[in-house]
């Protein structure tokens, strides 16, 4: 959507619709979680020679049994050509569905299209005939959404929230896109092929259709993706008319800052405004952070690095194929901003969060390993594979300075969380049914595992174990919007009730603990 990133889910025959994409077969999603369809990577469509989706019946080529996707990058040629799209849209092309009734109900206005552009030309052809060519493409889009009936604050640094009727809150995206494929025949069995995409993105009001809180446009984050970029080399070798060689190597790396939202109507550092969540409108005002997590400053960095290497022997009967493959998976995760939010309820304060914010860590390798054969026989063909994975996670050492209520913290580095082994049988059978190649019956018997990404690294970091985030009552008697008591104090003084969690900043004792010995 135009203020999330990109979560893809593809559904079919009941499957849990994650949808990893790849492109020249190395995945360009997300390292961290087992969805392993999330990724700020969108196909620029320019680009794409061949797509291929595999729906079932996955062979022990691949580790996943989801709905996986490749792209195949256009290669260019000895002739020179192009392509090109535009797109364009305002608000006068759009209707909506206000009417009296509503109105009277107090709605004030509807979400609508603001504006849309979009351009995407490409161009590709020789650079050397008949021996290196190239293939690029671009892309820019930007647009702007108008909120329903949500309007800037006309008093953004008071402690209320007063709309100002005549600024409609906006949800503005910017989309770029650039890539470049260059493909080299070195001599007529060895073909060279390098790809470099680089993807900026810029979600102005990250979190402005978010509704559990609602956030004025002041509290909304500005979310940059940078770099965002996808880089593989590929070497084909049809060594024989029966031996074909196929290596390579990718990175998909991504960084993502969310900020503040950037408004050069303020006067003041972002960073010095204290977020206040009013509970009779479930709004967050003034700055973003209400959720607790103190995430509105963050700055998480994912890189994969991915390899492969197979070779292909080809008989009458037998197409037999051997080949490695590995993932390096580094995320960094930095949450900080503002250590503590406010609470009101009628313009009442009552509670205070306070945080405790840091840097976390992970890494992951997958390794995989795999053989297979089809074997065709007549008008019945067996595919048989075998595949062997291993998933091993962990956690560096990690030192987090001090915080404003935390002192600071070290934390051990944390092996093998996960260290998994498995060998999984992949077993095919097709029939011809007429003889004809036309209509065939299929079963297949296969066993996978499973994305997990770093969700077992990230469960049983030291850091995230403890806990983060507490909340005290607070009694602002003197109505002077600030709390007289001793915020370090875990216990009950001034206007402040003691910490819901006396753990605050430690580890917690409630935890459940991993031990790969029970699994």
């Amino acid at each position: 959507g135009a203020s999330q990133a990109d979560g893809r889910t593809t559904i079919i025959h009941g499957s849990r619709g994650t949808a990893p994409v790849s492109i020249d077969g190395f995945s360009v999603n997300f390292v961290p979680t087992s969805n392993s369809s999330n990724s700020s990577f969108y196909l620029n469509v320019a680009l794409a020679q061949e797509v291929t989706v595999q729906t079932s019946g996955a062979s022990a080529e691949s580790q996943w049994g989801d709905i996986m996707s490749n792209v195949i990058p256009k290669e260019g040629g000895n002739n020179l050509s192009g392509y090109f799209y535009t797109q364009y849209t305002n608000e006068s092309m759009q209707g909506d569905n206000i009417s009296q009734a509503l109105i009277d109900q107090g709605i004030r206005s509807v979400a609508r299209n603001d504006y849309k552009k979009n351009f995407v030309p490409a161009v590709g052809g020789p650079l050397v005939k008949n021996k290196l060519w190239f293939y690029s493409a671009f892309q820019w889009q930007d647009f702007n959404l108008w909120r329903g009936d949500m309007y800037y604050n006309a008093t953004p640094l008071a402690w209320t929230y007063t709309p100002d009727l005549n600024r409609p809150a906006p949800n503005r995206v910017t989309d770029g896109d650039w890539s470049l494929r260059l493909t080299m025949q070195a001599t007529p069995r060895n073909k060279f092929m390098v790809y470099f995409d680089q993807q900026p993105h810029v979600i102005n009001q990250r979190n402005a259709t978010t509704f559990s809180p609602i956030y004025a446009p002041e509290a909304t984050n500005t979310y940059r993706t940078w770099p965002n970029a996808v880089y593989t080399a590929v070497w084909k070798s049809p060594v024989s008319n029966k031996l074909f060689l196929d290596a390579g190597a990718g990175q998909y790396s991504t960084a993502i800052a969310t900020r503040p939202v950037e408004d050069p109507k303020y006067l003041v550092d972002p960073y010095s405004i204290i977020p206040v969540l009013e509970t009779t409108t479930n709004m967050c005002y003034r700055a973003s952070g209400c959720n607790g997590a103190g995430g509105w400053d963050a700055d998480p960095y994912n890189i994969a690095l991915n390899s492969r290497a197979s070779a292909n022997y080809v008989t009458g009967a037998h197409s037999f194929k051997l080949g490695f493959q590995s993932r390096f998976g580094r995320v960094s995760n930095n949450a900080s901003g503002k250590d503590y939010t406010y609470r009101f309820t009628n313009g009442i304060p009552n509670q205070i969060t306070q945080l405790a914010p840091g840097r976390d860590h992970q890494r992951l390798l997958q390794t995989g390993l795999f053989a297979m054969d089809t074997w065709t026989m007549n008008r019945l063909t067996l595919n048989l594979g075998l595949r062997y994975d291993q998933q091993h996670g962990w956690v560096p050492a990690n030192s987090v300075e001090k915080g404003t209520f935390v002192p600071a913290r070290t934390y051990p580095e944390v092996q093998n969380v996960p260290l998994f082994r498995d060998l999984s049988p992949r077993i095919g059978v097709a029939y011809d049914l007429f003889g004809t190649g036309r209509t065939a019956l299929k079963m297949t018997v296969n066993r996978y595992t499973d994305t997990i990404g770093v969700d077992i690294s990230r469960a049983n970091d030291p850091l995230k174990l403890a806990v983060a985030s507490a909340t005290r009552t607070w009694n602002d008697a003197d109505k002077d919007y600030e709390p007289d008591c001793d915020l370090t104090s875990t216990l009950a003084n001034g206007e402040c009730g003691a910490m819901s969690d006396q753990n605050f900043g430690k580890a917690n004792p409630r935890n459940v603990g991993w031990n790969s010995d029970i699994l």
